[in-house]
């Protein structure tokens, strides 16, 4: 007689379909999303000419608004609708230093849509044509011809057309105050992104890159199987048995119960929660501010790709950088272009850049995490300043409950300094968040703005590690302080030089308390904070074969040799400091 097999509990019977189900529709979400991801990163190329049905507002004498924009600073082609009054306009063709011509003056008809069929030479134009070149320009406004004449142009990327929007800083409006819609009815506004509609970029996403959409479908089942597998493994293993607790052994009770961690974790949540509230209030605004309001990070600011191709260059090998990634601001030495810029947001760059993910389009993202990240060490600071300055009365509270003055049950309750009031929280996190330096730079996601908003969140940060150090000395906090300060100071090089002298000082304080004990290991410290300092010149020798961070002898701003002159050649001088 053969034993029968080893039974299924009705709890693994169930968990193995289930299990199934969930990696089934955690895959599909999975490709979704990703589908969803990429297909918004395509831009189906635009035809030679397009209609569009256009709502003119009502008219103010003298204003010019953007209808279409084209191209980058200072290399940008513009359509434009000038109001000669409340009731006409006409519209121009701008080529950027140079004008262009324009159309006989038309009644608006301010709410009424009207159609307007448009070939612009930007539509097609991918690389700037030969000097003198010239394309054919071509405006029909409700079937009547206002404008047919050959015009230059300027070559663009792919993502540098924009619809009734002026990112690129022309001498017009920032924005159309009508209204923009293709001919189904489908409202324009923005990018390239912004002409097709969803379904249209997620079916040119499958027809021309059936590569990327396998990829995404393999990553997608094999993210499913993993959480088949997942959930199953957490569903289907045994449970401990609960061990039993020897009524008859006296066990000394524990320096902490569960109960009163669990209430001082709660006390400490509920104090974390006024800093998360306050600064998802501060964030929201800067995302309003840094956006100009649209909340669209997927957008190429202004001067705002220097940091992506050095990160490219730093794949390649090379320290120098393109002509258009830094054009009239370049430092020019040995035949090479290089910036003044330090490298480390070009650092944090590198996965994207190596991904082909946003390249040109991360300053506004950065921006963002750069301010959160500050108003995170900000208050980070904020309770180690606390803590450092009850710390004696933390330990007199703690020698009372050693003594026995103070009940297990009243140990949650001891004052615990990593604790500052929701007050004092909530002050400092607006007054980092909106009234300081950190708000004012978001106005727009320039190269400047975000170096020095960097060198500002790592200065934080190597401030918070710094003062750990203070408090309770370890090689993990000196080092992270010693590469946070670094960070900074290869972003902004004030910020970094903050960082490390407070870290110097503080290694000072620490060696006067502890003469002559570790007086070697402190001197190591301070050693090291200098050549932190120094790593800046040797950067500058490697890119310029000069120590001076920025010589301005080889800038191109300062060719003029009266500019040069004017201050005495040098961009530091002693004479400031009072």
């Amino acid at each position: 007689m053969t034993s029968p097999g080893p039974l299924l509990s009705p709890r693994a019977a169930w968990v193995a379909p289930l299990s199934r189900w969930l990696g089934a529709l955690t895959g599909v979400l999975a490709f979704a999303l990703l589908s969803l991801h990429y297909a918004r990163r395509v831009h189906p190329p635009l035809p030679p000419a397009i209609t569009l049905e256009v709502t003119f507002p009502p008219g103010v004498a003298g204003q010019v608004e953007p209808i279409l924009c084209t191209g980058m600073w200072r290399a940008g082609d513009l359509l434009v609708v000038e109001y000669l009054d409340e009731h006409t306009a006409v519209l121009r063709y701008d080529h950027w230093g140079h004008g262009g011509p324009g159309t006989p003056p038309f009644a608006l008809e301010s709410g009424t849509p009207r159609i307007l069929h448009v070939a612009l030479p930007g539509f097609t134009t991918f690389h700037n044509p030969p000097p003198g070149a010239r394309a054919p320009l071509r405006l029909t406004l409700d079937g009547r011809d206002l404008l047919a004449t050959d015009v230059p142009t300027y070559g663009r990327q792919v993502s540098q057309i924009f619809f009734g929007e002026n990112p690129i800083g022309a001498s017009c409006a920032a924005a159309f105050r009508g209204t923009l819609r293709r001919e189904n009815g489908h409202v324009v506004r923005g990018g390239p992104e912004s002409f097709s509609t969803l379904r249209e970029r997620l079916v040119d996403w499958l027809r021309t890159l059936p590569w990327q959409v396998a990829a995404v479908a393999l990553a997608s089942a094999a993210f499913g199987g993993a959480s088949t597998w997942l959930v199953a493994w957490r569903l289907a293993r045994p449970r401990a048995p609960r061990p039993l607790h020897p009524k008859a052994v006296k066990v000394p009770p524990p320096p902490e119960t569960p109960a009163d961690r669990a209430r001082r974790l709660a006390a400490r949540r509920r104090s974390h929660r006024w800093f998360a509230g306050a600064a998802a209030i501060c964030t929201l605004g800067y995302a309003w501010l840094v956006t100009l309001g649209s909340f669209n990070f997927n957008h190429a600011e202004v001067f705002g790709d220097f940091y992506d191709y050095q990160a490219a260059s730093f794949l390649q090998g090379r320290l120098d950088v393109p002509e258009e990634a830094i054009g009239g601001e370049a430092f020019e030495a040995n035949g090479k272009l290089y910036g003044y810029f330090g490298p480390t947001p070009a650092l944090l760059r590198l996965p994207f850049v190596a991904a082909g993910i946003g390249f040109g389009k991360l300053s506004r993202a950065f921006m963002l995490l750069y301010f959160a990240a500050s108003l995170l060490a900000a208050y980070l600071i904020l309770r180690e300043a606390t803590r450092y300055r009850s710390a004696p009365a933390y330990d007199a509270d703690v020698a009372a409950h050693r003594s026995g003055h103070h009940s297990l049950a009243n140990r949650a309750t001891l004052h615990d300094p990593a604790e500052p009031s929701p007050f004092a929280i909530v002050v400092l996190v607006f007054s980092v968040g909106w009234g300081s330096t950190v708000f004012f730079l978001g106005c727009r996601g320039l190269i400047f703005h975000e170096a020095i908003l960097a060198g500002i969140t790592f200065a934080l940060w190597s401030c918070w590690c710094a003062m750990r150090h203070l408090r309770t000395p370890a090689r993990r906090w000196w080092i992270s302080a010693l590469i946070a300060g670094v960070l900074s100071l290869h972003c902004r090089p004030p910020t970094g030089l903050f960082a490390l002298t407070l870290l110097g000082c503080v290694v000072v304080v620490l060696a006067a308390q502890e003469f002559p004990r570790r007086l070697f290991r402190h001197a190591g410290v301070g050693v090291l904070c200098a050549i932190g300092l120094f790593t800046l010149n040797g950067l500058a020798f490697l890119k310029f074969g000069a120590l001076d961070p920025a010589p301005l002898r080889i800038s191109r701003p300062y060719k003029d040799p009266g500019r040069l002159a004017h201050i005495d050649g040098k961009s530091f001088h002693l004479v400031n400091l009072p």
